[in-house]
C-alpha cells in the first residue's frame, strides 16, 4: 500500500450510490472521482508538479473533498485556511507556503483575490459562480480526466496544517502520504466506520479533526 485514494476505489464498488451531498448537490462516487481525476488534469495544466501546494480558502462545500483527493492522487500538497483569518494571518501563511494556485470559496472571492495579489499567487480559482475569479468548474469542464495518478513518492506532502506553536508566527504541519494514510485507517478503526454511514460536516473540514480524510469509504492503491 503506498497511499490511500479517497475516491477510485469507492468509485468501483459504489460506483452509483451518493458520495457527497452539499449545496442543493448530490454526487455519486463515480462523478466524484472523475471530476477528482479532471481536477488533477487542470492543475497540471497550470503548471503543478509533484510537490506545489494548493491553497483553499472555503467554508464547508462539497468541492473541499474533491480538491483533497486531487492533492493525494496527483502528488501536490493541500493547504487548509481558516475563513475566520483576518488578512494580515492570511497573507503571511500564503507567503509562508508559496503555493501555486489558491482555491476560493462562494463568499471568500474577494478576499482570496486579495490575498492573491498581496503575495503573488500566480493562479486563482473560485467555486461557484464565480464573477471576479477564473471558474474552477470550468476548468474542471475543459479539462480531460486523467487517471494517471503520480508519483509513488511516500516523502510527498499530503497536506500542510498551520497551527500555534511556541512562538507567535503559526507553524505549518506538513503531513506526507504515510501518515495521511495511517490517520484515515486509524480513525477508522476506532470510529468502526460501515461503508452505509453518512458523516454530516458539522465541523469545519479545514483541521484534521473535521476533515474529509476522515470520511469513508476509502481504498488504498
Amino acid at each position: 500500500m503506498r497511499y490511500l485514494d479517497l475516491a477510485a476505489g469507492p468509485a468501483v464498488r459504489f460506483r452509483d450510490k451518493t458520495a457527497v451531498v452539499g449545496n442543493g448537490r448530490r454526487i455519486t462516487f463515480a462523478e466524484l472521482d472523475d471530476r477528482t481525476a479532471r481536477l488533477g488534469r487542470a492543475l497540471r495544466g497550470l503548471g503543478l508538479e509533484p510537490g506545489a501546494r494548493v491553497a483553499l480558502l472555503s467554508a464547508n462545500e462539497p468541492e473541499y473533498i474533491e480538491v483533497q483527493a486531487a492533492c493525494v492522487r496527483y502528488g501536490f500538497a493541500l493547504v487548509p485556511l481558516n475563513i475566520r483569518f483576518a488578512a494580515r494571518e492570511l497573507a503571511f501563511i500564503l507567503e509562508d507556503c508559496s503555493p501555486t494556485v489558491l482555491i476560493v470559496g462562494r463568499t471568500q472571492g474577494d478576499r482570496g483575490l486579495d490575498a492573491a495579489k498581496s503575495v503573488g499567487i500566480p493562479h486563482v480559482l473560485g467555486l461557484g459562480e464565480a464573477t471576479n475569479t477564473p471558474s474552477y468548474e470550468l476548468a474542471l469542464n475543459t479539462a480531460e480526466a486523467s487517471q494517471s495518478a503520480v508519483p509513488d513518492d511516500p516523502d510527498l506532502i499530503a497536506t500542510i496544517l498551520y497551527t500555534s506553536g511556541t512562538t507567535r508566527s503559526p507553524k505549518g504541519a506538513m503531513i506526507d502520504r504515510p501518515a495521511f494514510t495511517a490517520r484515515v485507517l486509524a480513525i477508522s478503526a476506532e470510529l468502526q466506520v460501515r461503508s452505509d454511514d453518512i458523516p454530516p460536516a458539522i465541523l469545519p473540514m479545514l483541521p484534521i479533526a473535521a476533515s474529509p480524510r476522515h470520511d469513508p469509504p476509502i481504498s488504498a492503491r
